[in-house]
């Protein structure tokens, strides 16, 4: 065979390509499907051992999140594992309006993982379905690590799931300040039986960019957390989402 493919979730093409660009040898090529925020990519040319280098060159520079080998949908992969391990997840999204949970119900079959999501947009919604106490809303703001861990502790207390994932943010245009400019957001993710981490990013982008990196990297910090014990630092890879 005289090609190679990988996947790469989230990536910019044009700033993966200017990275690729570099590493491939004199009459390899590529070309990319996609739909979006997945996209494969078929090397041809070189050899098998050329190829290759190139994918592991890759792997190297953005992680096994962002890039893996093969024609693969990582939020599949997402689902199988948490299935092997006999877990159940839910979510309370805020400023992802339901996002994450069509992330996760795009995949046929994930009813039997996912117990579905409590979308607490406003702050009334986020202490009538939650839980979240109104006192910690006043002194904390939507934006916080105090607030998503409540909120992941409230769904996880509403649905029995096993574990959650929660997270809120300013997804702009508007709505910035110093403190928690455009494209902050804290997630948090945790389970009864294996504590919680709440982490803060800062995403680039529009509106839609915000609230589509909040989701995706929402569920992936959760499988890092909930499966390995990890966390996701992005700011390896922040110039290139």
């Amino acid at each position: 065979m005289s090609e190679s493919v990988f996947t790469t979730l989230l990536l910019s093409p044009p700033a993966l390509e200017r990275r690729l660009a570099p590493l491939a040898v004199e009459g390899m090529s590529w070309r990319r499907t996609g739909d979006g925020e997945r996209n494969v990519y078929v090397l041809e040319g070189g050899d098998r051992r050329s190829r290759n280098g190139v994918v592991e060159a890759l792997l190297e520079d953005f992680g096994p999140l962002l890039v893996r080998p093969g024609d693969v949908d990582p939020v599949a992969g997402l689902l199988r594992d948490f299935r092997s391990a006999g877990l159940t997840i839910a979510a309370a999204e805020s400023c992802t309006g339901g996002l994450l949970s069509k992330i996760l119900t795009d995949v046929p079959g994930s009813s039997d993982v996912f117990w579905g999501s409590v979308v607490s947009y406003a702050n009334a919604a986020k202490t009538g379905l939650l839980g979240v106490p109104e006192p910690l809303l006043s002194r904390c703001g939507a934006v916080s690590r105090e607030t998503v861990r409540a909120m992941a502790e409230g769904v996880i207390n509403v649905s029995g799931a096993d574990c959650a994932v929660s997270v809120s943010g300013v997804a702009g245009p508007g709505g910035g300040s110093p403190e928690k400019p455009v494209g902050t957001v804290w997630i948090g993710v945790g389970g009864v039986s294996r504590g919680f981490l709440e982490q803060r990013f800062l995403f680039p982008g529009s509106r839609r960019r915000v609230r589509t990196l909040s989701a995706y990297i929402g569920l992936f910090l959760l499988q890092a957390f909930i499966l390995r014990g990890e966390s996701i630092d992005t700011r390896r890879f922040d110039e290139y989402i």
